[in-house]
Formats: structure tokens, sequence, C-alpha cells
């Protein structure tokens, strides 16, 4: 329903505010053009009633994202990364200390890309997550699913490579790079970050050995069932 919901109101939108949102863009007010339009379309339609209505849903939507995501990011740092990858051994407290600083230093750094990225469309910056997003975890979790000789150093490296790629293509987007070494910027770091991902994942997989006790860990979790 939402989804449906979205066309006919970006129909409603074109349809009504086609002349202003053209005039903006002329003026160079290219942020508001390009993300203020469903707000002046509440505006047009319902007037102040109709424009705080959608201030506070876009509010209440835009705070509860962000928030799921902060804690979801500063739980993989401490659980993930301090205590599966640099300190096995840390206390629980130690954890929560680095959980805290990260949760600061994660918003510090969003803030700044915010600022950054104010003109930008939020659709495209939207996309260009999943694009990071597939660039690190969609590789990984397939090949988990489908090939026995993934291996731990292999998760690792194909996590590293397509964060580090899927972001370099990224910025150079948003920074109006053309091209980096010869490659073009294209529209998604995904086009770049899934293969060079997928390519680290296989040659660190064929160059080590640890995959895991696969059919030992299947046989624990199920022998309860």
């Amino acid at each position: 329903m939402f989804y449906i919901a979205v066309l006919f109101v970006g129909f409603a939108t074109m349809m009504i505010l086609y002349d202003e949102l053209i005039q903006m863009l002329a003026a160079g007010d290219r942020g508001r053009a390009t993300n203020m339009a469903i707000p002046l379309l509440g505006m047009e339609l319902g007037g102040e009633v109709g424009l705080g209505l959608i201030a506070a849903g876009a509010m209440a939507a835009m705070l509860s994202t962000a928030v799921g995501l902060l804690i979801s990011m500063t739980t993989s740092l401490s659980h993930d990364v301090y205590a599966g990858v640099l300190r096995p051994n840390s206390s629980d407290r130690e954890r929560l200390v680095f959980a805290k600083i990260g949760a600061v230093v994660l918003t510090v750094v969003a803030s700044l890309a915010s600022v950054w990225l104010k003109d930008q469309n939020v659709a495209i910056l939207v996309a260009m997550c999943f694009g990071i997003a597939a660039s690190t975890f969609a590789p990984v979790l397939i090949l988990s699913v489908w090939w026995k000789g993934l291996t731990k150093e292999g998760v690792i490296a194909g996590l590293v490579v397509g964060l580090v790629v899927s972001l370099v293509f990224t910025f150079a987007r948003f920074a109006a790079v053309p091209d980096i070494m010869g490659i073009r910027v294209l529209g998604n770091p995904a086009l770049y970050g899934v293969p060079a991902a997928l390519l680290s994942i296989i040659v660190a997989s064929l160059l080590t050995k640890n995959t895991g006790n696969a059919r030992e860990f299947m046989a624990m979790a199920h022998r309860d069932a």
C-alpha cells in the first residue's frame, strides 16, 4: 500500500508543482526542489495543517530510522568487530565502552555527511546505501550458502574489499569525479563493489583453509528440534 501510494503522490506532485519545482532548479535551489516536494504538496493541498502532518510524519520516520540504524551499527561494532575480531576475550564493560565511542563517532560522521550531501536527492542516497550493502553483505551471504569452500579469511577479505571499493566510488560520484585510475564512475557503487568482493572472497578462500565446522554447527543447532 505504501509503495502504491508513492506512485500517486509522485504523480500529483508533478501535476501540481511541476512549474514551481522547475523554477527552484533554475534558481539553483536544488536541495529544496529535490527533497521538499512532498511538504510543498501538503502545503498546497492542505495548508498549514497538511504541511504539519507531513512534517510530523517525516520527522518521526527520520528519528526512528536513525535510532534503529545507530543501534544496529554500534551493536555490530562492539559484538562483531571488537569482540569477534579485535579482542575476543574482552569483557562486557569494554564492549559497552567501545559501542558508546562508536556511537559518537558514527553520529559525527553521519552529521558531516548530511551537511555535505544536503543538496542530493534522498532517493539517490538510499540507492547508494543499498549499493554499499550489496557490495559487502550480498556476496558473503550467497557464497556462505552455496560454497562449502568459503573460509573465514575469505569472508573478511570480501567485506573489507567490497566496503572500500563501494565507498571510493560512492564518494567519487558525489564529488563529481569522472573516473578513478581510468575506471569510469557509474551510477551505483555495486557495479564495481560486488565483482571486487566476489573475486576477493574466492581468492582468499582458495589460499586459506579455515572453513569452520558447518556440519557440527548445524547438528548442535537442531539437536533439540
